[in-house]
């Protein structure tokens, strides 16, 4: 009788042990097959884009929306994108040794950039340059350039300056460094060590406007007007340019320094809302609110002191 019921105790002791055998076998199996968060989460760098395809030598060309927003030459490229997303999905390129730069008008539509590497470079799925825009409605040229370097940023990839963050949103940026040399179609001549053409949308009006900034310095020439600043906005459409944190200008009739000064290169007047000093036909003056019309050659200001030249025979006279 003992042990019949020591047979039926193993019997019902093996068949559990067989269940949670069967049932530890799967569970491990199934763990086998899950994919673990190693390999879910691979060990690719994720502090910064990924060099993707690097080129030398080569023509490059910039498209928004099937038109062309830039072209220029460069000895190196270096297009970045992120690990595994499309060729389009561009996280920057840098530059070096620009060339032959020509900047067009802005496309009407706010588009992204899709960025074209000449033909025989691109690797399998890349875009094709979209179908030639008709040149009437390309229009000529905004600007040549060169510069030593460049560094391309799509979208909010760079951060905008501060005094233009609040009313702009960014599509791109290319900013310029080393010797940048960029003259417009106007005549508009801009000399800095670094320089940033920004594509950007107006936030109240939704409208796609460009801005260049130089916040490493700046000079800028028309003709025989130059103006030296430390900081400068310039907006090409409407050939105004923002200068502040030190400002010298030089022109026909005499010179002058200030600390923050607007020119309007088509209209060639400048207005310095700070006071100002400098020389109006070899003649020193202080001036407040000065505004320089220098196309009919006046002179405006709320408040303004001359020292007087002196004559031969010692009385101060007004120059000629």
């Amino acid at each position: 009788m003992q042990a019949t019921q020591t047979r039926r105790l193993l019997k019902y002791l093996a068949g559990w042990i067989l269940f949670f055998g069967l049932a530890g076998g799967i569970y491990l199996a199934y763990r086998w097959a899950e994919p673990s968060p190693r390999d879910l989460h691979p060990l690719y760098p994720s502090n910064g884009p990924q060099v993707s395809i690097r080129l030398e030598n080569v023509p490059f060309t910039a498209y928004a929306d099937g038109h062309k927003a830039w072209s220029l030459w460069a000895k190196s490229v270096e297009m970045e994108h992120g690990i595994g997303s499309a060729f389009v999905n561009l996280q920057g390129a840098t530059l070096t040794d620009i060339r032959d730069g020509v900047l067009y008008p802005s496309s009407p539509n706010a588009e992204p950039l899709t960025i074209i590497p000449p033909v025989g470079s691109a690797k399998p799925g890349s875009p094709k340059p979209p179908a030639p825009t008709p040149p009437e409605a390309l229009g000529p040229p905004v600007a040549r350039f060169h510069a030593k370097q460049g560094r391309y940023f799509p979208g909010t990839a760079q951060p905008l300056p501060p005094d233009l963050n609040g009313q702009f949103y960014p599509l791109w940026q290319f900013r310029l460094t080393g010797d940048v040399d960029l003259t417009t179609s106007a005549g508009d001549h801009l000399q800095s060590d670094a320089l940033t053409i920004m594509e950007l949308i107006n936030r109240q009006t939704r409208k796609t406007e460009r801005r260049m900034v130089c916040d490493s310095g700046a000079q800028i020439t028309l003709n025989s007007i130059q103006i030296h600043a430390n900081q400068a906005r310039y907006d090409p459409e409407a050939r105004l340019v923002t200068c502040f944190g030190g400002v010298r200008a030089t022109y026909k009739e005499g010179n002058l320094q200030t600390e923050q000064a607007t020119w309007s290169l088509k209209d060639q007047m400048i207005q310095c809302p700070m006071p100002s000093a400098g020389v109006i036909q070899k003649m020193p003056y202080q001036a407040a609110s000065l505004t320089l019309d220098l196309k009919h050659r006046i002179h405006k200001a709320n408040d303004i002191h001359l020292k007087l030249r002196r004559d031969e025979s010692g009385e101060p006279s007004l120059p000629r």
